[in-house]
């Protein structure tokens, strides 16, 4: 339950050399009570207080000015109470601010908890330091952690709660349709290798999620020879590049190479001596690329 309470005469006298003084207002002990009074602002004491507890939970009130919370929390074992008072205590055990409850408040035994919330409004609480000293801090059992995106578990503050990463199956990384699933170092590698194919072999070649192809061979040519590719490109050959292999090192063995027909299985390759530009053997590397 939230209820705003009047500030007491002594509560706004300690505002006031508070603020003066820059000394902090030192909060320490919510109480509650069953009497029967509207207050006025010059009451020191609750008419019959029931019990008293140091101030659990504390914070500025939102879109209120001025306005700050302070909160205890009742056990389901504790009462059974009639509130129809409450009060807001300093460290010197004065009376700063006091509630009136109409209707009362009814907390049984045994059955329920019981959140007792003051909201004060303050003369300046932007400059005013307000220091709080409370004990046995709890989390309302209402809050609730929240897993986002990528996330598993959270719920309720009734208990510990563990958040964990919601990572993609295998299949789900391989579909690629979650927008919510987080991927690991792993599965990315499995749904990598799932949307292409790759033959790491002196003939080979890779097939990339995007579509596209790389293919190499070394093959012997001898003037001029179409080379067949490791795979047939499904849709089209972009380019394709040769490159001579000198096994022994000799410039004069080196040879002029290129490229004449080029389809979406075979390539058309020229290899000639350097030397006297006559057909000859070579070892060719050779480097395609497609889709």
């Amino acid at each position: 339950m939230a209820h705003y309470a009047t500030m007491t005469q002594t509560g706004r006298n300690k505002e006031a050399a508070a603020l003066a003084n820059g000394a902090p207002l030192q909060i320490t002990h919510i109480a509650w009570g069953d009497g029967d009074r509207i207050p006025s602002g010059g009451e020191t004491t609750l008419l019959n207080e029931q019990g008293r507890k140091p101030v659990q939970g504390t914070g500025a009130v939102p879109d209120a000015l001025d306005t700050a919370f302070f909160e205890i929390l009742l056990d389901v074992t504790e009462g059974p109470y009639v509130v129809r008072e409450s009060g807001l205590f300093d460290a010197d055990g004065d009376l700063i601010a006091i509630g009136y409850y109409d209707p009362p408040v009814n907390k049984p035994k045994d059955t329920v908890s019981a959140l007792i919330r003051i909201h004060v409004v303050f003369s300046d609480l932007q400059n005013l330091v307000l220091q709080v000293q409370g004990t046995d801090a709890y989390v309302p059992v209402e809050r609730k952690v929240l897993a986002g995106s990528g996330l598993t578990g959270g719920g309720d503050m009734s208990l510990d709660r563990v958040l964990a990463v919601d990572f993609a199956t295998k299949a789900e990384a391989e579909a690629g349709v979650s927008e919510t699933k987080v991927i690991s170092p792993k599965r990315l590698s499995q749904a990598l290798a799932a949307a292409g194919s790759v033959v790491l072999s002196a003939d080979g070649y890779q097939i990339l999620p995007s579509g596209l192809i790389i293919q190499w061979r070394s093959v012997e040519v001898n003037g001029e020879e179409t080379v067949t590719l490791p795979i047939t490109f499904p849709n089209g050959i972009f380019h394709a590049y040769v490159s001579d292999h000198i096994t022994d090192g000799s410039v004069g063995n080196a040879h002029y190479l290129g490229t004449n027909t080029l389809t979406n299985s075979t390539i058309n390759v020229v290899s000639l001596r350097h030397s006297d530009l006559t057909a000859s053997g070579s070892t060719v590397r050779l480097l395609a690329i497609g889709y």
